[in-house]
């Protein structure tokens, strides 16, 4: 059974006439024949038969490059590390002594930072 409100009052259809408007409505199944010719498709392949065939040392090997990658970024990192830290020692002493000296600070050049995760 349908209702449906119309400025207050509810208007009742029964399921017979609701069956029959939809039957009516349908199109008919010999239109639906065009449709077959989506269902085959010969030129249609796997993706495992697409995919390109990875030996081993071609695995072993790209996930070394990676490691490699990583383990340089790393070491590159601490190695700087003392620079940088030397460097905002001294931004930092040359801040306090303008501000003992009562001249205008200038704001910090640097900022701790953690990585975003698609950095990670």
């Amino acid at each position: 059974m349908i209702e449906a409100r119309d400025e207050g009052k509810i208007l009742v259809e029964s399921p017979e006439k609701v069956r029959k408007m939809s039957e009516s409505q349908m199109p008919p199944a010999d239109s639906f024949d065009e449709l077959d010719d989506l269902e085959v498709d010969d030129d249609y392949q796997d993706s495992e038969q697409q995919a390109p065939t990875e030996s081993i040392g071609d695995v072993f090997w790209d996930e070394y490059s990676r490691v490699w990658k990583a383990w340089k970024f790393v070491m590159r990192s601490w190695f700087s590390m003392p620079g940088k830290l030397s460097r905002i020692f001294i931004m930092e002493l040359s801040r306090l002594w303008k501000y003992w000296l009562g001249d205008p600070v200038p704001p910090r050049s640097w900022e701790f930072r953690y990585p975003r995760h698609d950095e990670i």
